[in-house]
């Protein structure tokens, strides 16, 4: 059981050694060159499931727009918050809208998507997704209600008078 004198005179080696805890956990030396999102996007999309592709696919190609050239190892949390503010203000505002709070949460979920398939295919450590650094988009409340009770009991009325 390591003492309180042994983790300090550990944290001073490596301290003067140069090396990070990152470094001295990673195994088989330096890790490979992470892919690029022009690169890893088509990867992902081939094996992600129709449904999430759908939803997924529009920031997908936001991602790619903006940071197709970057590799993956190269986001900070920063650029998430940039990506989720650029997604709300880029929104197709429709009738039903909410404000791009929806289109905020899908950017986040599509880019922490990406992270997942890459911690899954070992390609990063978990530690490294930016994306486990920025806090989650809050879902905006549904604007659906229920009717009235007055409103249903007058709809039954008309519907049993009208034949209908």
């Amino acid at each position: 059981m390591a003492t309180d004198d042994n983790v300090a005179m550990a944290r001073l080696l490596v301290e003067k050694l140069g090396v990070s805890p990152q470094q001295l956990l990673e195994e088989g030396g330096p890790r490979r060159r992470l892919p690029t999102f022009g690169e890893f996007i088509p990867t992902v999309s081939a094996v992600v499931p129709a449904g999430t592709l759908q939803v997924y696919s529009t920031y997908w190609r936001k991602i790619l727009a903006a940071w197709g050239d970057r590799r993956l190892d190269e986001i900070e949390a920063m650029d998430v918050n940039w990506l989720v503010e650029h997604a709300k203000a880029t929104v197709v505002v429709r009738r039903s809208g909410r404000g791009g709070h929806s289109a905020a949460e899908h950017a986040f979920q599509a880019l922490r998507c990406l992270y997942r398939h890459a911690v899954r295919n070992r390609l990063m450590h978990q530690w490294d997704d930016p994306t486990e650094l920025v806090r989650k988009p809050k879902r905006v409340k549904s604007s659906r209600r229920a009717l009235d009770v007055g409103l249903v009991e007058q709809i039954v009325k008309v519907a049993s008078t009208n034949g209908a």
